[in-house]
Parts: structure tokens; sequence; C-alpha cells
């Protein structure tokens, strides 16, 4: 598996991962992470949070597209409410979602300075 590190200092680098403790040290401000079993179990449960989150974006979508396609036949005169209505629906999804982004990317593992380490 292939691990992109990014660092705090926007420089980015790839390792592969191949189970053995690996590190990376940034080549612009020598920052360092440290690549073990722990850092790929918990990319492997960031990445499943993800899937997660989306899964979940992309069910309201269906359900918001599958809704308007009944109202639409059953009462088309009701059809111009749709696009408001998802509208307001996104406007006070959006929130939670990035909230939910932010707790998520906040529990990935951190690159560590070089004078840090012990």
């Amino acid at each position: 598996m292939n691990l992109t590190i990014t660092c705090g200092c926007g420089s980015a680098g790839k390792i592969r991962y191949t189970g053995l403790d690996q590190a990376w040290q940034c080549p612009d401000c020598g920052s360092a992470w440290q690549a073990d079993q722990r850092s790929a179990t918990r990319f492997a449960e960031f990445a499943a949070e993800l899937r997660r989150i989306r899964l979940t974006v992309l069910l309201g979508v269906l359900l918001a597209v599958t809704s308007a396609a009944v109202l639409a036949v059953i009462q088309p005169g009701r059809i111009l409410l749709v696009p408001i209505v998802l509208g307001g629906a996104a406007f006070l999804y959006r929130p939670r979602y990035r909230r939910r982004l932010a707790q998520v990317y906040q529990q990935l593992p951190q690159a560590v300075s070089p004078s840090k380490r012990s």
C-alpha cells in the first residue's frame, strides 16, 4: 500500500508501506513521520470513515431525487417546491457534514519534528 504524506509546510511525499517501521522526512523543513502498523491501521479506519460519510451523502441525494420523481408524478404542480426543499436541506446539512469531516481529519497522525522525537 502506498501512503501519501503531506507535511505541515505543504511539502508532500509517498512511501510504500510494507509492514515494517518506515520513516519519511520532509525535504523542506526536516519534520519526520513514522509509518508503523498502528499508522496503517489508523489510515484504514480513516478511509473507512470517509467512505461512510460519502455513502451517507450519496444515500441522502438518492432519497431526495427519488422523492422528487415521485412528487413530479403524483402532483406535477408542486414540482417547483423541490429545488427549494433540496436547497434548504443542503443548507442545513452542510455544517454537520463539514464538522464530521473535520473531526475525522483531526484524528490523522501528524508529522513530528526531529527535535520533539524521543
